[in-house]
């Protein structure tokens, strides 16, 4: 994977040269993720601890921040804040893998200048200025999305750890792993901190070797200015691609199309392009009809549905359920992007009611007491749900009654008001503890007071 940002420091030009062809290596090799992966092993292999004050002075923070992805901003943003807090006078820098900054806080903090084209080059390159380095992304020892990402996060901790910094994987979750990924992390994780957002992802991690701690997902720190029993009859409808993941980079299919000055809705960045083939389509649309009947069964109930796009990318799945669920009135569409992250946070917290399949919209909602039937794509939603004893409100996203499942809860939530008390209340108990559990997360963090 390409460094996030052109370089802005002047470095030696035979360093930048061979940065320049292994980057050229990595998305043209045959198993481009594996060579991201044993490149890192490399430079983590041949790093040396160099001494490091007693308490932090600088902070990178690893993050999928700036892809306009509203949960890893949101995570991204009250870590920030949480340091702050702690440690006014440490310098923080943030790790970005996109442009879309629309929050002060996002907006405010240095971005990395990376100091080489290559990731694994410029994170060894810069890892000696930074006495803490921080992963603030959730989806860390998972290969749903990408195996390079995961490979900046897990391997960019353990660079930092191999150089003498304090590393700690901040509030993080596991999943279905390659076997090189998994490989990977386990050979990594020395000197590691891990701390992981629910005891699922801890054990999963104990099965592989990888020692891990009990923690939370910052983004519970969130704390809206206005919600209450008040609130508009709208559902908030968050819908994604579950189905064209993970990325995977094509040198040869990206030149290509730049030869012939084409575009392709499955392109991701410079070099990397979505998943996709028949069985992945027909999910997809299976997919959108089940989303587009639950979006015209709640307009029958009186509801009025909002889709939200709570990743830019999502508006494209937003617009394809908005054309099938039919109606009188096409459903409002709030899409991250020309919606900013605080119209997204709004629309959450103002509905009577969530359907998600994104993660962070579910835990947006529990937060603030708005019922969520959560739509699975991996363990990370049913691990939510379960976690607050609302296992029978979450499902596949491959059901074939996903959307009878959905009505009907909700029509049950409607005819039991002590229902809804006890929704509520086990929501309320759960978001406070884990408010107090990210506020304990700190003291791994080694700054002190």
């Amino acid at each position: 994977m390409n460094a996030p940002q052109s370089l802005d420091t002047p470095h030696d030009e035979a360093f930048a040269h061979a940065s320049a062809a292994a980057l050229r290596r990595y998305v043209g090799a045959p198993d481009p993720d594996a060579c991201f992966l044993d490149d890192l092993r490399v430079r983590i292999a041949r790093a040396r601890p160099r001494p490091r004050p007693a308490r932090p002075r600088r902070a990178l923070l690893l993050s999928y921040a700036g892809a306009g992805n509203t949960g890893a901003d949101l995570r991204t943003i009250e870590a920030i804040l949480q340091l702050r807090r702690l440690a006014p006078g440490l310098a923080i820098e943030l790790f970005v893998l996109g442009p879309l900054f629309d929050h002060p806080v996002l907006a405010q903090v240095p971005k990395f200048a990376a100091p080489a084209p290559y990731v694994p080059d410029a994170l060894e390159a810069a890892m000696a200025r930074y006495d803490l380095v921080l992963n603030v992304e959730g989806s860390t020892y998972t290969s749903t999305f990408s195996d390079s990402l995961a490979g900046i996060l897990v391997g960019g901790l353990a660079l930092a750890a191999a150089q003498g910094a304090r590393a700690v994987a901040y509030g993080v979750d596991s999943g279905r792993m390659s076997e090189a990924l998994a490989d990977f992390a386990c050979a990594t994780a020395e000197g590691v901190t891990v701390v992981t957002r629910n005891e699922a992802a801890r054990a999963a991690l104990a099965r592989l070797g990888i020692r891990a701690l009990p923690g939370t997902d910052p983004a519970w720190a969130y704390r809206a200015g206005r919600c209450g029993h008040d609130r508009p009859p709208t559902v908030a409808v968050c819908v994604s691609n579950p189905f064209w993941w993970p990325v995977r980079p094509d040198a040869a299919r990206a030149a290509r199309l730049d030869a012939r000055g084409a575009a392709s809705a499955l392109r991701y960045g410079q070099h990397h392009f979505h998943a996709w083939d028949e069985d992945r389509a027909a999910a997809y649309a299976r997919y959108v009809d089940a989303q587009a009947s639950i979006v015209a069964g709640l307009a029958r109930r009186g509801l009025a549905p909002v889709l939200v796009a709570m990743e830019r990318l999502d508006e494209r799945a937003c617009v394809d359920v908005a054309a099938r669920a039919g109606g009188a009135q096409a459903p409002r569409i709030v899409a991250r992007g020309s919606a900013t992250l605080q119209q997204v946070l709004d629309t959450l917290t103002d509905a009577r009611c969530i359907v998600s399949t994104r993660f962070h919209a579910a835990l947006v909602g529990i937060a603030h007491a708005v019922p969520v039937y959560g739509i699975a794509i991996d363990e990370r939603i049913p691990r939510l749900l379960e976690d607050v004893r609302s296992a029978a409100w979450h499902a596949d996203a491959r059901l074939p009654n996903l959307a009878e499942r959905v009505l009907d809860a909700f029509d049950d939530l409607a005819a039991s008001a002590a229902e809804r008390d006890g929704l509520e209340a086990r929501y309320a108990a759960h978001a406070a503890s884990q408010r107090v559990a990210f506020e304990g997360m700190a003291r791994h963090l080694g700054l002190g007071g």
